[in-house]
């Protein structure tokens, strides 16, 4: 009869090594990419909070803008005027100062003569 080395028997599954590498790798990258989605999502519905809240701030902008425009309106300056309790009149053609074109200088400057700007060299470091 021949003995059993009880020291050689292997109780349980022996699982091949580069299976298991195989495996571990599949499970990792499943992992990454339900991660990725999961902050895609994420960062998509941060980016359609802040359109809304664009939308909204365009909205609010387009409405200041025009009460601003009808409060510019000459009707509307009489009436703030009114309400603050001033009296504003056009100034007296002796307060007018008028200005010709024959009260300024003449233009000196020919085409080879522009103006020259000055410029700063200097050497570009950490910009």
């Amino acid at each position: 009869m021949s003995r059993r080395n009880r020291k050689r028997h292997v109780e349980g599954f022996a699982l091949p090594v580069p299976f298991a590498g195989l495996v571990i790798l599949a499970v990792t990258f499943s992992l990454g990419y339900v991660w990725l989605t999961c902050r895609c999502e994420g960062l998509g519905r941060d980016i359609a909070v802040l359109e809304k809240q664009k939308a909204e701030l365009a909205k609010q902008f387009s409405h200041e803008e025009f009460k601003w425009s009808r409060m510019r309106s000459p009707i509307e300056i009489e009436k703030a005027l009114a309400r603050c309790n001033l009296e504003m009149v056009l100034p007296d053609h002796r307060q007018v100062v008028r200005i010709s074109a024959a009260d300024l200088p003449p233009a000196h400057y020919e085409e080879e003569d522009q103006p020259e700007y000055a410029m700063i060299e200097r050497t570009l470091m950490n910009e």
